[in-house]
């Protein structure tokens, strides 16, 4: 008896939905790019806990990276403006 039920209230619900055409005029998903990409470094950042800005190995961009990552509270706080509120991609590297 309950799956009937529950069967039921599943076809009732998406005929609802089909005679009310269920549409959106608002998009889905608002985006926002840029020409050129920002750059935010993380050796620019607000370092925690136990991490540390060093330059020692070879490979990285900027003035340096972070190392020290290793415990709870441990990070790097970067402030990141953007124009408007909205979804963003973030690449990090």
């Amino acid at each position: 008896m309950r799956k009937k039920t529950v069967g039921i209230i599943a076809v009732t619900a998406l005929a609802v939905l089909a005679l009310t055409g269920c549409k959106n005029e608002e998009p889905a998903l608002l985006t926002y790019s840029w020409d050129e990409a920002v750059v935010y470094e993380a050796e620019s950042g607000t370092l925690l806990g136990n991490a540390v800005t060093d330059s020692s190995r070879s490979g990285y961009q900027g003035d340096g990276y972070v190392r020290g990552l290793a415990e709870d509270g441990d990070g790097v706080s970067v402030e990141i403006t953007v124009p408007e509120t909205g979804f963003y991609d973030f690449k990090f590297r």
